[in-house]
């Protein structure tokens, strides 16, 4: 096959296109082309008044009630992830060794305020700070608190970038029993997950009606585009070189 240096001259300027193209769309992409830095994923929080059902939905991720077999007055160190990812939400103190909490039923406790049709489960401690270590990939995580006392409750939330979410001096009462929601909202097409929560109060703790959201994040799906892009562009220089070498 010949080819004539008209021909030849344009196939080349549209192999060099798509390979800068591909170029300029992966440093895009990825940061490269500006000093701005790449906007991060952000958390959401909601708080749901006592006696609210949680929403199934928080942002478009789908919540997966935590069913904890077993009676009450049992004491779990860590509970079973519903989804199909699976992994633990282990609970663990300051210094970061698993302890137990105490396993109640809502209908058992009289300071507590059940706004779901079904008698969940609700885990009690007195330690002063617990930590909840999540399980891979968690998108969002949702849950009820009270306390048996009058106290004051901080809840952070942490991210695998080592950001830190937190909102303070949450007042607790009996009989009042507020839910909290924490999700990633995907904003800018970004995508993070949740790594940890922590419980900070002065007095006894409540926490149940456990929902998780373990699904992947999907923001480096478009990256095939590129690699198309490359192909193409090194095919037609390919095809080129061939033509004026058989010429």
């Amino acid at each position: 096959m010949r080819l004539s240096r008209t021909t030849a001259r344009s196939v080349l300027i549209v192999a060099v296109t798509f390979l800068l193209v591909g170029i300029v769309w992966s440093a895009s992409h990825f940061g490269l082309l500006s000093s701005t830095p790449k906007p991060e994923a952000s958390l959401e929080s909601r708080i749901f008044a006592s006696g609210t059902a949680i929403p199934s939905q928080l942002g478009g991720l789908v919540m997966t009630d935590v069913i904890v077999p077993g009676n009450s007055g049992n004491s779990i160190a860590s509970l079973t992830s519903p989804t199909l990812t699976g992994g633990q939400l282990t609970f663990l103190n300051r210094a970061g060794a698993a302890v137990n909490l105490q396993h109640q039923f809502a209908s058992t406790l009289d300071w507590w305020v059940n706004g779901e049709p079904i008698d969940y489960s609700v885990f009690t401690t007195s330690l002063p700070l617990l930590r909840i270590q999540l399980p891979e990939n968690t998108r969002a995580v949702a849950f009820n608190f009270g306390s048996n006392t009058p106290t004051t409750l901080s809840i952070g939330t942490s991210t695998p970038e080592g950001k830190k979410y937190e909102k303070d001096n949450i007042v607790l009462q009996p009989g009042i029993t507020e839910g909290i929601a924490e999700y990633d909202n995907d904003k800018d097409d970004e995508c993070s997950y949740l790594t940890e929560i922590t419980l900070e109060t002065t007095d006894v703790l409540g926490l149940g009606n456990i929902s998780i959201n373990q699904d992947k994040c999907s923001t480096l799906a478009a990256v095939p585009e590129s690699q198309s892009l490359y192909l193409f562009g090194l095919g037609l220089l390919l095809l080129l070189f061939r033509a004026k070498r058989h010429g």
